[in-house]
């Protein structure tokens, strides 16, 4: 079950559990899913036309009505900037270099409203992006020094990198970690 809007009914206990093991961002919408979405979409699309045009054109137009349903929260519309741009990168046959696209993004919320950078959903969702774009593939190449099969090593990669760096934060906000995090998560893995 997703959490649309705040005010889902959401029984405290559930919230509670979810919160305790670091998986709150599985019951909400969030740029993860949004991501995923857009992706998988793309993709299908892909298939059924034979111009890159389309499909980018009616992923945009589904990313944008998916979340007008949504409360509009920091990560989904960091989710939303960032695959609009990247989306459009295809559009005008112009492939989009992740880390400046991510910059960009990043520089276009804090000119909004620079109090963003003390919002604790601000630096979750753009440090779990970040993480995800500057040391994923730093983490993903110890595969072969390990020795470990990469299908197996890319997903522990993956939520390495993301809990290395948010780590701070959640102990600087929340005081506690939870020692089930980082299995849960992998479990969880989309």
């Amino acid at each position: 079950t997703l959490v649309v809007r705040p005010d889902a009914n959401l029984s405290g206990e559930i919230y509670r559990d979810f919160s305790k093991t670091g998986l709150i961002h599985i019951l909400c919408i969030s740029g993860t899913h949004l991501s995923i979405i857009s992706f998988t979409l793309y993709h299908i699309l892909e298939q059924i036309f034979s111009s890159q045009i389309i499909p980018a054109c009616l992923t945009l137009l589904i990313s944008w009505l998916y979340v007008s349903i949504t409360n509009m929260d920091t990560p989904i519309l960091r989710a939303l900037f960032l695959n609009t741009l990247l989306i459009l990168g295809i559009i005008i046959k112009r492939k989009a270099f992740l880390p400046t696209t991510f910059a960009f993004v990043t520089v276009i919320f804090l000119s909004y409203k620079p109090l963003f950078m003390l919002d604790i959903t601000f630096q979750l969702s753009f440090l779990a992006t970040a993480s995800l774009i500057f040391l994923y593939p730093h983490l993903e190449n110890f595969n072969e020094i390990i020795g470990c099969e990469k299908f197996f090593w890319a997903p522990i990669a993956a939520i390495l990198s993301v809990q290395i760096l948010i780590l701070p934060i959640i102990l600087s906000n929340f005081h506690q970690i939870s020692l089930t995090l980082f299995f849960s998560n992998f479990i969880l893995l989309p």
